[in-house]
């Protein structure tokens, strides 16, 4: 700022002449190229003057050698670099021509034509003031403005491309902030026995942050897993981190499920790492590796609940209708694991089996070269092996290596990773005390049609591990081919579960046939040698109808599972029916007939009614009656409410079965922010937000728009829920849902950058808008017409009946009314509404309201006179 103030100042003594040689005039000043210097100008010409480089913006209109200095147009040149200007003898000259790459301009320059601007050295302009760098490109230098244009012609630009890889701008908050997200669950079970049962979790991740410096804190309680070793809780990381311009540092303590989220490292099971970690696998760049690579299908015969365990520990649930159905692996953790899925409908375990996840972090892997570099001390559990054991009827066969709980050893690693052509790839390579272990991961996409995967591990323990797959899409969109085999064995050193299984399917589009709508009919077997289970299912559903009146939809399938464990030996089948009407209403009605080996055959209804209200979200209920099979009920059924309070989102069940039993399931999920002294809470789930103030009353709204996407403001504080790593443009916009209207004066609209633990404060001036209507009215009852009327927002004028309409500040209504004779009236509304729109009828001024003013200056002294 100084130094443009500095050249405008000293351009105003530039004075233009005929064109001279350089000369001096005796009166301290010189005369180069028809303008003159003054003294101490031409000195600082002399030793050297920095200008901008301003890059002609409308390359299509040509400057002309005759005619430089065109009148300027709104936009026409852009800042793109700077250049030294100096004078030497008789003529003006450019040296260290330097452009910049700012990435807000809409323009830029061929690397060619960046090379010969960049190689200008000493080069001198002509008497015109250009200065020609290549056939199609020159400098023109109005001397009068100290202005250096440069005028390119079409050859000389390049190609505008949007970057692959950006770094996240500055934090916007400089202040201690943080948050904290939560969620919990748990169930309440009575068998027909009599027995009660009662497990639950809850999970909590804390971030408090000083600009890009953040501090992490993740853990998790647990109450009645009997299975679980830490049935207490247990702290899931607690480290130190920083991840800023591609660049991420961290230090502290993970446990080995957490140990994902810095490379694929599945071999560690159980325990905690002490260390640290750095490198440029930066989390500002991301890739959607959320779901498992193998999708895990879960049969429901009646609508019911899954109940997702790892190592005994309950993670997760998540409820489903009747009919084959995909978990929602996204919820949960990264890596290559087993869990424990029990499908429950009321208080009865359905089925209960084991399910391979396969999460490898590294598929967030980018263009460049991804590395990492990690270390420290790991804290084994007790050592367990589960071996497969031929000659023995347990096949998973625990054998106990330690008689010490916990177990102390080096560790030290190295990751990388790379998106190469149509190959994804990463290779982590770590050292557990004496033992080396290697893992590969990677995925092409080999056609459009065609894409595979695999991971594989190595350790010299004689542990390794080998997972294939690929999914073929069949043309023209009639559907897709996946298969994927695993295969695990265990050494005498790494603790892991031996898998030997095989997943394939298939999913066929069915065209539309008169008035039924395109099918899907899907097929899937599931099968594992060491666990002793096989799955099949055929899966099929049609639309029937759809019309203004609701659509009609049928699903149907059947399902075998065969499961072998020791010398025991069952299978059953499943198969279900299901007609579902939806009404456009924002309801949902399903009717049909299931048959299972314990429930017989049975008719279901089910029912859905979603609500458009702040609290009530959704209701659904589910009744099944039974005409077969051994069964104490006949008559089974449940209820499920999605509520929400301004502080999270909750979710209560009531299911019973057909043997006199039930079950009770509550979750809830929300988080807490804080900025400095101020916090609030929300219902979102990311580690970084906004906490705003509008100063709205309860009830009141207003909608902030973040990129496209819209969320209420209610009331006056409120805490949005943002990812990190990334920059948002927000605005503050008036909710189409109420008629309330709102100025907002200052703050309703900016730019933020958020990193973990960022929570941006925000105090917008928001102000209460009435929009009034009226007709002016003089004492006699008489039209006033064409009257101006003013408040602090603005200026109206009452029509030829003497109708107006104007917004007013609700908090300040007052409106002045010039009159004929120089006075104001000034009127102070009664405003009681609280609604956008307000009729006033007829308003005057009654006597009281006249306010003027006159001034005499009499001894010196202002007289000021009120009346009415």
């Amino acid at each position: 700022m100084k130094k443009r103030i500095m050249i405008s100042a000293l351009s105003l003594l530039v004075m233009p002449l005929t064109p001279a040689l350089a000369e001096s005039t005796g009166q301290g000043s010189y005369v180069l190229a028809g303008y003159r210097f003054p003294a101490a100008l031409y000195a600082m010409l002399q030793s050297g003057l920095e200008l901008p480089v301003l890059l002609d913006n409308n390359p299509q209109e040509k400057a002309s050698f005759l005619a430089p200095n065109k009148p300027d147009k709104p936009d026409k040149y852009v800042q793109i670099g700077k250049a030294m200007l100096f004078a030497s003898q008789d003529r003006l000259g450019l040296r260290a021509v330097h452009m910049t790459e700012d990435g807000d301009n809409s323009v830029r320059l061929s690397d060619a034509m960046l090379k010969q601007l960049e190689g200008l050295r000493d080069k001198p302009f002509d008497d015109q003031m250009h200065l020609s760098v290549s056939p199609g490109a020159w400098f023109s230098l109005d001397a009068k403005q100290m202005r250096l244009i440069l005028h390119v012609d079409e050859q000389g630009f390049g190609a505008v491309i949007r970057p692959r890889e950006y770094d996240v701008d500055a934090p916007t908050s400089r202040t201690p902030s943080g948050t904290v997200t939560y969620d919990f669950g748990g169930y309440t079970t009575k068998s027909s026995q009599g027995m009660t049962r009662n497990s639950g979790y809850l999970n909590f991740n804390s971030t408090t942050s000083l600009g890009v410096d953040h501090l992490l804190l993740n853990g998790s309680a647990y109450s009645g897993n009997s299975l679980s070793s830490d049935r207490d809780g247990r702290i899931n990381a607690a480290l130190w981190e920083r991840d800023y311009k591609g660049l991420r540092y961290a230090a502290g303590m993970l446990d080995s499920w957490n140990m994902q989220s810095v490379a694929t490292v599945s071999a560690l099971t159980g325990g905690e790492i002490y260390g640290f970690s750095f490198g440029n696998a930066a989390n500002s760049r991301k890739r959607d590796g959320a779901l498992s690579l193998t999708p895990v299908v879960v049969f429901f015969p009646a609508a019911g609940e899954a109940r997702i365990r790892r190592d005994g520990n309950l993670i997760g649930i998540q409820r489903f209708s009747v009919g084959s159905h995909e978990l929602d692996t996204s919820r949960l953790p990264f890596g290559i694991y087993s869990v424990q899925v029990e499908v429950v409908s009321g208080g009865r375990v359905i089925s209960n089996g084991v399910y391979q996840i396969n999460k490898p972090f590294s598929s967030n892997v980018t263009d460049g070269l991804r590395w990492q570099m990690w270390g420290g001390a790991y804290n084994r559990d007790r050592l367990y092996h589960y071996r497969y054991r031929a000659d023995e009827y347990n096949k998973n066969v625990r054998v106990l290596d330690s008689d010490s709980e916990k177990e102390m050893m080096s560790l030290v690693g190295v990751s990388v990773g790379k998106s190469q052509g149509f190959v994804d790839w990463s290779f982590s390579s770590y050292m557990l005390r004496e033992q080396a272990i290697g893992e590969l991961w990677a995925s092409s996409n080999i056609t459009q049609w065609l894409s595979l995967n695999m991971q594989g591990m190595s350790a010299t323990d004689g542990s390794w591990r080998g997972n294939y797959g690929g999914n073929l899409r069949l043309p023209k969109g009639i559907g897709n081919v996946w298969y994927s085999h695993s295969r695990l064995h265990s050494g005498e050193f790494l603790s892991l579960y031996e898998t030997r299984g095989n997943t394939w399917g298939v999913s066929i589009n069915l065209p539309s046939v008169g008035p039924a709508s395109g099918g899907v009919i899907s097929w899937t077997e599931d099968r594992d040698a060491i666990y002793g289970y096989k799955r099949r299912r055929l899966d099929y559903s049609q639309g029937l109808y759809a019309g203004r009146y609701g659509s009609v939809r049928l699903r149907t399938g059947i399902g075998y599972n065969d499961n072998t464990y020791g010398s025991t030996h069952y299978s059953d089948r499943e198969r279900y029916v299901m007609l579902d009407f939806s009404i456009p209403l924002g309801n949902t009605l399903s009717v049909g007939v299931s048959h299972s080996r314990d429930t017989g055959t049975a008719m279901n209804l089910d029912a859905t009614h979603n609500f458009d209200g702040d609290i009530l979200k959704s209701a659904s209920a589910n009744v099944s009656k039974s005409f077969s099979g051994d069964v104490e009920r006949e008559v089974a059924g449940g209820a499920t409410v999605d509520f929400d309070s301004p502080f999270n989102r909750n979710s209560l069940s009531y299911q019973t079965d057909n043997s006199s039993g039930w079950n009770a399931t509550l979750t809830s999920q929300g988080s807490v922010g804080w900025s400095g002294t101020h916090i609030g809470a929300g219902k979102g789930r990311e580690s970084a937000g906004l906490l705003i103030d509008t100063g709205l009353e309860r009830g009141e709204k207003l909608t902030l728009d973040i990129d496209g996407t819209q969320h209420q403001l209610q009331g006056n504080r409120n805490f949005i829920s943002l990812p990190p790593y990334a920059n948002y443009r927000m605005e503050i916009l008036n909710n189409a849902d109420t008629l309330d209207s709102f100025d907002v004066v200052d703050g309703g609209r900016r730019t933020v950058s958020v990193y973990p633990g960022n929570v941006v404060y925000m105090q917008p001036q928001v102000k209460k808008i009435v929009t009034v209507f009226g007709r002016l009215v003089g004492q006699n009852g008489q039209v006033i017409a064409n009257r101006e009327i003013k408040n602090r927002f603005g200026l109206a004028q009452s029509g030829a009946d003497g109708r107006f309409v104007i917004d007013i500040d609700r908090n300040h209504p007052q409106l002045s009314i010039a009159t004929d004779d120089g006075t104001v009236c000034a009127l102070t509304l009664n405003i009681t509404s609280t609604d956008g729109a307000l009729w006033l009828g007829d308003v005057k001024c009654d006597q009281g309201s006249y306010v003027w003013q006159q001034s005499a200056v009499k001894g010196g002294e202002s007289n000021e006179k009120t009346g009415s």
